[in-house]
């Protein structure tokens, strides 16, 4: 694989991104506006907001009530509450095993939801199954809805009584703009409850700023950031023609983000092709929390790390700040395995810098731009894998 085809392939995607946020940016204003407002309304009110999607859908859906839930909070200020029903695995697969796959979120729905809540559906192409079978129980039983979508909307758009639809036909860079959404989302939840302004026009000031932030670093990864995605990505292309496989793990948002790309690589981004090894750290609930419990929290990635990493494995730990203590362990330990490792972080790198083969260190220090950049970025690593192990396909 030649450095152009990489580099060309990167700034081509961001450049996509960036000509989608411009083209919605106006429609997006008035629906985040909206949006916003029913998810303060629904707070004041004590109600619930439950979210949901399949795939990267899924990861965006655990990120979005992650933010919800602890990034909005202000000194002891009213919480949301929030729900993934994405995330009960044990439930999911009950319900999927013993009904049907199209009703694990309806049923989940059936125990939780009371009139007045908030139901947020995500899918790329409107049409998932599942999520319209749960906006629709939602609409008959007295709660309010929002759908999140790409393409034409399917039949999201036409049941959810709030859409934010992206005008894409590339799934990955929807879902790289539903995340985007929800990040101005929470950050502009959280200003406004810092300081209780309630004036529309300020909310729409929000929300450009926010997209002009996310543009601006978008512009700064072209111009700087190319040869470093070309560089990880060779890595990982390297370690699977040897036989290896990607392990990858991060904290909150990041944890999302590594099961997002893990779901990209074992079932399929864009091609039909065979299941490629990957593995997140963050989604088996027994082992966090027993290695968690006997051995403390910074150890949670590095217990993993000792008994899965082989030497032809890429170990990629993503921080925002380059400093938390359990990926960094988790990096040290992959290293003495004999495994390659990464770092995705926001700007210089932090402690990562110094000890993993990679780093791509994303140019700002504003953690949602950071975030939303490593879920881009990964989407572009997973589209070059394809197209360099599988050809054609």
């Amino acid at each position: 694989m030649t450095d152009i085809k990489i580099r060309e392939f990167s700034k081509r995607y961001l450049s996509d991104i960036k000509q989608t946020l411009n083209l919605i940016e106006t429609d997006l204003l008035e629906k985040v506006e909206a949006v916003a407002l029913l998810l303060e309304e629904t707070k004041t009110r004590k109600g619930r907001i439950f979210i949901m999607g399949n795939g990267g859908s899924a990861s965006t859906s655990s990120h979005f009530s992650e933010d919800l839930a602890k990034g909005t909070i202000v000194g002891d200020s009213l919480r949301f509450k929030t729900i993934s029903l994405s995330d009960s695995m044990p439930a999911i697969l009950a319900w999927a095993n013993d009904s049907s796959y199209d009703d694990i979120f309806v049923e989940q729905l059936k125990n939780l939801m009371e009139q007045g809540d908030v139901v947020i559906g995500l899918s790329g192409s409107g049409n998932s199954k599942n999520v319209i079978k749960a906006i629709e129980y939602a609409n008959q039983n007295g709660a309010k809805t929002i759908g999140f979508s790409g393409y034409d909307g399917g039949r999201l758009i036409k049941c959810a009584s709030i859409n934010i639809r992206v005008p894409s036909f590339n799934m990955q860079k929807i879902e790289d703009v539903h995340m985007i959404v929800v990040h101005i989302l929470v950050s502009l939840l959280f200003e406004r409850e810092k300081t209780k302004l309630n004036k529309i026009t300020m909310n729409k000031e929000e929300i450009t700023s926010e997209l002009k932030e996310h543009v601006a670093v978008v512009n700064d990864i072209i111009l700087s950031k190319t040869e470093d995605i070309q560089s990880m990505s060779q890595l990982v292309i390297d370690s699977y023609k040897k036989g290896g496989k990607l392990i990858i793990f991060g904290n909150g948002g990041s944890a999302a983000d590594a099961q997002h790309i893990v779901a990209e690589l074992a079932g399929r981004y864009k091609m039909e092709r065979d299941s490629l090894e990957a593995v997140a750290l963050t989604v088996n609930t027994s082992i966090m929390t027993a290695i968690g419990n006997d051995y403390g929290f910074d150890r949670v990635f590095e217990k993993q790390i000792e008994g899965i990493v082989k030497e032809n494995d890429v170990v990629i730990g993503i921080s925002t700040s380059g400093n938390t203590e359990n990926v960094l362990k988790a990096i040290l330990k992959a290293k003495e395995k004999g495994a390659k490792t990464i770092g995705w972080t926001g700007l210089g790198g932090g402690k990562l810098k110094d000890v993993v083969d990679v780093l791509l260190d994303i140019p700002t220090k504003n953690t949602p731009r950071i975030q939303e950049s490593h879920i881009a970025i990964g989407h572009i690593m997973c589209g070059l894998l394809e197209k360099e192990l599988f050809g054609n396909k």
